[in-house]
């Protein structure tokens, strides 16, 4: 039996070796994905706005403004493009702005508290050492020969991601999908969502509260554009594009309060959040977008309903918090998110305080 152990380790190390290239073989085919999404961008917006859409960036493209979030591996892909969206017109400026876009790296309480604290993740941590966790270990142990303490949460999260990967960019299932069962994978997904839920989500404060920038960015935006139509102007900016991340999106809409469970998600409550409310994959998926949709309505009948604004995230109607429908006006929504409008600031927030003594739990 010792000798037939001995190549455990440099078999889990060639393992974890191979998942890992086989990762980075498939982010690499991500890019190609993402050229093909830019091409069909109008295609994303809802039917009955598409003809408006490419009718009105393309004749005002002048004043199309695009506000790309861009790190080095994609940059070449912007920058090189031809504009297929439309072929009539040559490329718009863009402006780099990773302070509005990529607020989080420059959020000095989030880093500091969060990103470089070894114990802001402690729910995440205990759930890795917890009971459901373990036993999707045994599990996957018994199924590759190996003893359990040869393989950790860390390696069978990199083999799920591996499986997934393949499903969503290629349509097939992965040799590694035929490790996990249903009851696994909700696991996985439970482990995978406390770290967004903790990192970028209602977890802390600080999350949330560092996107103040780009929400007040948006609604400036916005009532620019109720300025500029109340005043019979053209609209200076028919369509506004922010290109970011996940790590953008999740924070943003914790702000607004959407997806919000009324029990916190923690280690120790995996079986009562089953209908909880905040999945990252299904908010944030590939391609995640969130779209703000101003409508002018000429025939209302009242001046705080001549303006009506829906939310579209991933290309579905997505309900207001405060009321759970899919329209509201323009100034009841600002009055429900008047409280981060008076004293929600990205300095305020995110400066140090002078006395550096506050835990990660006070955020």
């Amino acid at each position: 039996m010792n000798n037939r152990s001995k190549p455990l380790v440099p078999r889990l190390s060639r393992l974890l070796f191979d998942l890992l290239v086989e990762i980075k073989n498939l982010t690499l085919r991500i890019l190609p994905i993402g050229v093909e999404w830019e091409k069909l961008l109008p295609e994303q917006v809802p039917k009955k706005l598409q003809s408006s859409f490419v009718l009105r960036t393309t004749f005002r493209l002048n004043r199309f403004l695009l506000n790309l979030e861009i790190i080095e591996y994609s940059r070449s892909i912007f920058i090189c493009h031809n504009c297929p969206c439309f072929p009539d017109v040559g490329c718009a400026q863009y402006v780099i702005n990773d302070e509005l876009m990529r607020f989080f790296d420059h959020c000095p309480k989030f880093l500091t508290y969060i990103e470089e604290n070894d114990t802001a993740m402690h729910q995440v941590d205990a759930f890795k050492e917890g009971p459901e966790m373990r036993r999707v270990l045994k599990k996957i142990a018994s199924a590759l020969h190996l003893p359990v303490k040869n393989i950790n949460a860390d390696l069978i999260q990199v083999a799920f991601f591996t499986c997934s990967f393949e499903l969503a960019i290629k349509n097939e299932n992965s040799p590694w999908c035929s490790l996990f069962e249903e009851e696994d994978s909700k696991v996985l997904e439970y482990l995978n969502d406390l770290k967004q839920y903790w990192k970028r989500g209602y977890g802390y404060d600080i999350n949330s509260r560092s996107s103040c920038g780009l929400f007040h960015y948006i609604f400036k935006s916005l009532d620019q554009a109720v300025s500029e139509s109340n005043s019979s102007q053209l609209i200076s900016s028919p369509v506004i594009l922010q290109f970011g991340h996940a790590e953008t999106l999740q924070p943003l809409l914790a702000l607004m309060g959407l997806f919000k469970d009324e029990e916190p998600l923690d280690a120790n409550n995996f079986a009562r959040q089953t209908h909880r409310k905040f999945r990252s994959g299904r908010i944030v998926p590939y391609a995640a977008n969130l779209l703000f949709v101003l409508y002018h309505c000429e025939t209302a009948s009242t001046s705080e309903e001549k303006y009506q604004i829906q939310l579209l995230l991933n290309e579905k109607l997505l309900p207001f918090p405060h009321s759970e429908k899919n329209v509201s006006s323009y100034q009841e929504l600002k009055e429900q998110y008047s409280s981060i409008f008076q004293s929600c600031y990205f300095k305020d927030e995110c400066e140090l305080p002078v006395i550096n003594k506050t835990s990660a739990h006070e955020l």
